[in-house]
């Protein structure tokens, strides 16, 4: 089930998103966490988070990448311009960096991104796992993007239980089609999500992705549904659904 919270603006949907993000860090409880954060309006939330609840049992990094050293478009060196970023690294909070290296391939950096989540994981086995995921206008999550004319290359890349990190190219399908995202089966494994979805334009995409029908090769956002624990903020009127 998702836990669907819906505000009639937008800085209230941010502000309730802050909070879940904040509860979710205190009731880890001392636990190592893995922060991964989508980029866009979810910068948003990360700014408001109190640099109280940083520390060094906090990883941070981001939930997929766009394959560019570009600083308009890569994640991470969008990441690093935010006051949260800052007040993170004040506080020694430990990152995962996922700015493509110097002749680096995309699929190397996917195999690079992967190993730093399960090395992650594999040192910190009662680690909670946390990601603020952000929705795309076209019902995607997490920089996979759907591909309704080839469902079984999208289960290839997407669905594999022992691939945490793709790497691929979307091609016209996105603006930015070159990508290193995790995949379904690392979602499945998160023990939170916290779903930031605000705007007009985002509530064709959450009406798909909170329908009882479809498919995620379609709509990958629908990912969501699957989660083992997931909290929705918006400020569009959209209906509990559940599984």
């Amino acid at each position: 089930m998702v836990d669907i919270h819906s505000f009639s603006d937008q800085p209230s949907a941010c502000r309730a998103a802050k909070e879940a993000v904040e509860l979710t860090l205190k009731d880890a409880a001392g636990k190592p966490v893995l922060l991964l954060i989508s980029g866009g309006s979810g910068f948003d939330v990360l700014n408001q988070l109190s640099d109280e609840l940083f520390s060094a049992r906090i990883t941070v990094s981001v939930i997929d990448e766009r394959f560019s050293t570009d600083p308009t478009i890569n994640n991470y060196l969008q990441l690093q311009k935010t006051d949260f970023y800052r007040k993170a690294m004040a506080k020694g909070v430990p990152v995962i960096d996922t700015i493509p290296k110097d002749s680096e391939s995309i699929e190397e950096m996917a195999k690079r991104f992967e190993g730093e989540l399960k090395d992650w994981r594999m040192s910190h086995p009662d680690g909670i796992m946390v990601a603020l995921l952000g929705i795309g206008r076209d019902g995607h999550t997490a920089g996979m993007i759907g591909n309704p004319e080839d469902k079984g290359s999208f289960q290839f890349m997407f669905e594999d239980d022992s691939v945490w990190v793709a790497g691929h190219d979307a091609e016209n399908r996105n603006p930015y089609p070159l990508r290193v995202t995790t995949t379904m089966p690392f979602l499945r494994k998160l023990d939170t999500c916290i779903v930031y979805a605000v705007g007009e334009a985002k509530k064709y995409a959450l009406t798909a992705i909170l329908s009882q029908n479809g498919d995620l090769y379609r709509t990958p956002g629908r990912i969501i549904q699957e989660l083992k624990h997931c909290l929705l903020y918006t400020d569009q009127a959209v209906a509990t659904v559940k599984i």
